[in-house]
């Protein structure tokens, strides 16, 4: 299908946690007619949303094969055969690699998701973030107390958007059928009242 952007997710792991579940949530409600959707992750032994992903009609890119470190090499081909219009990236490491990949007059717009506080992060890898971190077009925060940790990385006040995400409920399973309705008197069993005249 012609006329369809071409959009790479980059995570660090495609494991059962809550940003690789958001992942594949949105790729189950994505607007296929208008944007072409990829997957790219590092952990090769992190890869048990794969098959759901696949299912949902999403290319996955696996990095991270032996040898290991040469993932950042791995991504930087990557974009420049597939030629991606925007990369979004839901994890630092992989970010910053992405960051410094996507030069050049064919490099694609960046967006990143915050999925944690600054502060967490080890030293190193709050260095590498913020040294790179003004290359990204856009920040998602999934909270306001996210927001608060990157808001001064960049003057521009729409640069920052906090969007909250639940729970994909459509595939959830469904409850035990609620009990019907007692009738009007039958709520609480009878009670008999008992008094020492009427016990003799």
């Amino acid at each position: 299908m012609s006329g369809r952007r071409r959009v790479l997710w980059l995570a660090k792991g495609l494991g059962r946690g809550g940003a690789e579940q958001l992942l594949l949530n949105c790729a189950r409600h994505a607007d296929t007619g208008r944007y072409e959707i990829e997957v790219a992750y590092v952990l090769p032994y992190k890869d048990a949303l794969v098959p759901a992903l696949e299912a949902a009609g999403v290319r996955v890119h696996c990095l991270g094969a032996a040898p290991g470190a040469l993932w950042p090499v791995r991504l930087r081909g990557l974009l420049a055969e597939r030629r991606y219009d925007l990369v979004h990236s839901h994890m630092p490491i992989p970010a910053v690699a992405a960051r410094l990949s996507a030069f050049g007059r064919r490099a694609p717009r960046l967006v990143h998701t915050e999925h944690n506080v600054w502060e967490r992060y080890r030293t190193a890898t709050r260095w590498a973030n913020a040294l790179t971190y003004r290359r990204n077009d856009a920040v998602i925060a999934v909270s306001h107390a996210v927001a608060a940790t990157i808001g001064r990385r960049r003057p521009a006040p729409d640069w920052v958007t906090v969007v909250h995400h639940g729970p994909d409920l459509a595939g959830a399973p469904e409850g035990p059928r609620p009990a019907p309705p007692r009738a009007p008197n039958s709520a609480c069993p009878r009670t008999r009242w008992w008094s020492a005249r009427s016990a003799t």
